[in-house]
């Protein structure tokens, strides 16, 4: 493995990026001191897929072969010492669902749910995300730990806040206690919205337009999956910092500022590491957030 090497983007946040033979993989400042704790958020470099070509795929998309996609996660779990656990794997429903893991014999390690918490060993949480949010979480004192995947939908329902509530009844420590990383993730310079999805987060978050600041491009993006970013439709634009808002839920659900790392990373703008389904047209490969204790 050659020396870590620190990234950051028009920002003071730095995550660690190591990079595991082919691979580049992003750990956050806040967890990676953790020695019990196992976690990564990949980026597109390296890999076998055949679409993307020659990417880290890690999402069974219709456009890659599943071979592919299973040769890079295996890859990528030794990468981050995760080779030989169990693994969960989410069919992500854009709600705010939050599953419970309490043991290590997994029946169903398919669960439909948007986040996910356990106090089990060598049991691998992950979400996949091509521009939604993923945030890892961690209880240091029981070694709870969580994962959670945030689009809009799920911000508006208050993903990120329910899952610390059920990290803190699993831990039992409280919420001040926890600390917790956002991953690389569309920002407001790519993420055009329309005014359904300002109603929606005013709906349900206080203070919620700030947020969200006028689009000067007048509408030109449009999605081609709406359940995936939010409907453009017609009328007025607007672009949301998604991650400011799921940032700002967990410190309002108790943790500090200080236990919180955010990648300022916009999957975006830098197509060259991350894949992006609003900028690459839904046509494009899934990133992974994960994360295991390993006692």
């Amino acid at each position: 493995m050659t020396e870590p090497r620190l990234i950051a983007r028009n920002s003071s946040e730095k995550f660690v990026e190591l990079k595991e033979k082919d691979l580049h993989i992003l750990k956050s400042p806040t967890l990676d001191g953790i020695p019990w704790l196992r976690h990564g958020f990949s980026t597109r470099v390296g890999g076998q897929s055949v679409f993307p070509k020659a990417s880290l795929n890690l999402g069974f998309t219709e456009f890659d072969l599943r071979k592919a996609v299973e040769a890079n996660r295996g890859a990528f779990f030794e990468a981050i010492g995760m080779q030989g656990f169990s693994v969960v794997h989410l069919q992500q429903i854009h709600s705010n669902r939050v599953a419970l893991i309490e043991s290590g014999n997994l029946t169903n390690p398919n669960i439909e749910a948007d986040a996910v918490v356990t106090a089990v060993p060598q049991v691998v949480l992950t979400v996949l995300t091509a521009d939604c949010v993923p945030i890892l979480m961690v209880d240091s004192g029981s070694h709870a730990i969580g994962v959670v995947h945030a689009g809009w939908r799920g911000t508006a329902q208050g993903i990120a806040a329910k899952t610390v509530e059920t990290l803190v009844r699993k831990g039992g420590g409280p919420a001040s206690g926890l600390k917790a990383a956002l991953g690389p993730s569309i920002r407001a310079c790519c993420y055009e919205v329309g005014e359904d999805v300002l109603a929606a987060l005013q709906k349900t978050i206080l203070g919620a337009d700030r947020y969200f600041s006028r689009s000067p491009g007048g509408g030109k993006q449009t999605l081609p999956d709406e359940r995936s970013g939010g409907g453009a439709g017609r009328g007025k634009k607007f672009l949301l910092d998604l991650a400011a808002a799921n940032r700002d839920q967990l410190m309002e659900a108790g943790l500090r500022a200080e236990n919180i790392s955010m990648s300022p990373a916009c999957t975006g703008c830098q197509p060259e590491l991350f894949f992006s389904h609003r900028k690459e047209n839904g046509r494009t490969g899934r990133m992974m957030a994960a994360i295991a204790s390993i006692e």
